[in-house]
């Protein structure tokens, strides 16, 4: 079956006080992560060093499941996907200023990069997708979106 790469992007978008870029609504979130998650088998969580609270969250909840590293300017925590790390993804997802808690999420499936959440969930890739998943994502996520295929 033929495969394709495909890139997204949030077009209704807002900003926060503090700067950040995001959604005006994170509706797409939740469906859209149950069906990428349920394809990965691992993941790498990157916030800026500066996301203290976001990073110390993390460490607290996943201090046995998740390799932490910093990586210049930024905290990595990198492992294999677990129902407690789901579960985490698809309920508390959202900051104080209602900004997707994470700058990036990386998913893996059989040691392969194949997904990603950028800019705090406004900006997508997948990697080697065939025509059904390209199709369900689409589904998943808003109308209005900009939707690339190559």
């Amino acid at each position: 079956m033929n495969t394709a790469n495909i890139y997204f992007e949030i077009s209704d978008l807002e900003y926060t006080d503090s700067g950040y870029r995001i959604s005006v609504s994170y509706s797409f979130w939740k469906p859209l992560m149950n069906y990428i998650l349920a394809m990965s088998d691992s993941l790498e969580i990157r916030c800026w060093n500066d996301e203290k609270e976001v990073i110390n969250e993390l460490k607290e909840r996943f201090l046995t499941e998740l390799v932490y590293k910093v990586d210049r300017n930024e905290t990595v925590y990198s492992g294999a996907l677990t129902p407690k790390i789901t579960e985490y993804l698809t309920s508390n997802f959202l900051g104080d200023e209602n900004q997707l808690k994470w700058f990036s999420l990386f998913f893996r499936r059989k040691g392969c990069f194949f997904f990603s959440s950028e800019h705090n969930g406004t900006e997508f890739v997948g990697y080697d997708l065939n025509p059904d998943q390209i199709e369900a994502i689409k589904r998943l996520i808003p109308n209005n979106i900009n939707f690339h295929t190559w």
